[in-house]
This record gives C-alpha cells, sequence and structure tokens, in this order.
C-alpha cells in the first residue's frame, strides 16, 4: 500500500499525551488522525485538548497519521 499526501485540514486535538508524545486529532471528515510530537511545527509545540490545528494526512497501513501539524488557536473549543 503506498503513501498519499492530502491537502491541509483543520481539526481539534482529541488527546494528548505530553509525556508519550503522541495524541490522536478529531476531524470533520474520515477516522481520527494519528500525531506525534516530531510533526509539530513552530514555537509553541504544547497540544492540549481543545487545540485546533491545520495539518496534512499520510495515509499509511496503520491509518491517518497528522504531519507538519501547526497550532491555530489554543482556545477551547466547543464540542
Amino acid at each position: 500500500m503506498g503513501l498519499t499526501m492530502s491537502d491541509r485540514e483543520f481539526g481539534i486535538v482529541k488527546v494528548y499525551d505530553i509525556a508519550k508524545g503522541y495524541g490522536f486529532i478529531r476531524r470533520d471528515k474520515g477516522k481520527d488522525v494519528f500525531i506525534f510530537f516530531d510533526n509539530l511545527e513552530g514555537d509553541d509545540l504544547e497540544l492540549t485538548e481543545g487545540t485546533v490545528v491545520s495539518f496534512k494526512v499520510e495515509n499509511t497501513n496503520k491509518g491517518p497519521r497528522a504531519l507538519e501539524c501547526r497550532i491555530e488557536s489554543n482556545l477551547p473549543t466547543k464540542n
């Protein structure tokens, strides 16, 4: 199975474990997206639940993974 890259999407951090360095992003369409610390960009690299982020999606054999993830807002959002 090959890897494919999509355009940028927006989503909301569903859960993120700072100690483990990974979590999941909820998006409007499709499955939740896995995010790993190494794929965060920018100066503010601390993700918390409810943070709005933009990212590209790489589809892997383990499921969708966020790449080039950027924090767009640290304000809590309504669920």
